[in-house]
């Protein structure tokens, strides 16, 4: 028998297993490719890193109330409040504040003069305040008028617009009080020969000091001798007539002088007494008492007008 008939092909042959690796091939390549696949979706599922907190800062919505001389700012926290004053200046407080808190001019009676947000120096009205916290701030401009907008010390007087109730003390303790003033349109107080020491509208309760009570003084219009005092026309700055008047005297004692056959007196006026005690001081009032000058003789110590 012919070997070759009987043949039968080698299975170990290089052509046949050619075509088997190409498909072990895909095989093996849709396996890789599966396997990436699952970490893609391993990948995915993974969780995500933390996210940063973004920082809530508290609500900031203040109340502010402007009042000619006091601001009152009520807010959960704030950091700082400005105020700008009707001369140009400009104070500002810094600091951490809460709740309810005053700031303004201690001349006014409800700033206490020793609060830390008070300010000693006058400088007319505040017109605008700025209260801050962060990055944020509001703003409140002033409205309305204001006792003292325009007021300036002359050394024996002041020049304001006319009050409601007016009180000039000098710095020799004598007072004059106008409740109101008689003449609306006045706007010079004083008293010739005596240094204001301070100004008082007592309506609002706001009080402002002379800056400057170092001064020169002119002569006086009302003149002591030793038992005789003498009213001058020049202390009334309007008509110089007055109800009546009471005599202090250095040992406390008082003499009450009205006038005789006439309404009122009208000055100049002199009034003379005889006595041991010399004159402290004169005390003249109009109007049943709405206008009121104690004045003081500088060369006696009498009495206190508190």
């Amino acid at each position: 028998m012919s070997t070759e008939t009987g043949h039968k092909p080698n299975r170990t042959d290089r052509s046949l297993p050619v075509v088997g690796r190409g498909r072990m091939d895909r095989a093996a390549l849709s396996r890789r490719r599966f396997v990436g696949g699952c970490g893609g979706l391993l990948a995915a599922a993974r969780p995500a890193g933390p996210r940063r907190s973004t920082l809530q800062l508290p609500m900031f919505d203040p109340e502010i109330s402007l009042d000619c001389y006091v601001v009152v700012v009520d807010a959960e926290v704030y950091h700082g409040v400005d105020l700008a004053f009707a001369d140009g200046s400009t104070v500002g407080f810094d600091g951490k504040y809460t709740g309810r808190r005053r700031f303004g001019f201690a001349g006014d009676g409800r700033i206490e003069p020793d609060s830390p947000e008070a300010i000693e120096a006058f400088h007319g009205p505040i017109e605008r305040v700025t209260v801050r916290a962060w990055d944020r701030s509001e703003t409140v401009d002033r409205t309305g008028d204001c006792a003292f907008e325009s007021l300036r010390f002359n050394c024996e007087a002041v020049i304001c617009e006319s009050a409601a109730d007016l009180r000039l003390r000098f710095t020799d303790g004598s007072v004059k009080q106008w409740d109101p003033p008689d003449d609306p349109t006045r706007t010079r107080f004083g008293s010739p020969g005596r240094v204001v020491d301070r100004v008082t509208e007592a309506a609002s309760d706001v009080t402002v000091r002379n800056p400057e009570p170092d001064c020169e003084p002119g002569p006086p219009a009302t003149v002591f001798d030793d038992e005789s005092v003498t009213i001058g026309p020049a202390e009334f700055g309007s008509t110089p007539t007055f109800d009546r008047a009471r005599l202090v005297f250095a040992d406390g004692t008082e003499r009450t002088v009205e006038p005789q056959g006439a309404a009122e007196f009208t000055a100049p006026t002199m009034f003379s007494v005889g006595g041991s005690a010399p004159i402290a001081a004169v005390v003249i009032t109009r109007r049943d008492g709405d206008v009121s000058f104690r004045l003081v003789n500088p060369a006696v110590e009498g009495p206190s007008s508190e």
